[in-house]
């Protein structure tokens, strides 16, 4: 199986968002895993910050010829190139078991 693992990690508030967005490229398959982050809500109250310390976490596989066109459209409809907006990257899957080639 060649393909590529998109990860796209934000807060729990744009979950919706993000299954919309995937859901209108056709993108069916996923997962979906619960995460937190590591900064103190408190701590960085303080600084003027305010953070959501629980995330969603993206896990899709695609074709390598789609990987840029989907993370150029969630980077868009998430405003990831915004500060504190979310964090998206792909990787190269080498090996994979369990999917269709």
């Amino acid at each position: 199986m060649k393909g590529h693992l998109i990860v796209v990690i934000v807060d729990k508030n744009s979950e919706e968002v993000v299954m919309k967005k995937l859901q209108s490229m056709k993108i069916e398959t996923g997962i979906v895993l619960i995460g937190r982050g590591t900064g103190d809500p408190k701590e960085l109250s303080f600084l003027g910050l305010k953070i959501e310390p629980e995330k969603r976490v993206f896990l899709v596989v695609t074709k390598p010829d789609e990987t840029n066109a989907i993370m150029d459209k969630l980077t868009e409809r998430l405003n990831l190139t915004e500060v504190n907006k979310g964090i998206a990257f792909s990787m190269p899957i080498k090996k994979a078991i369990g999917l269709e080639e």
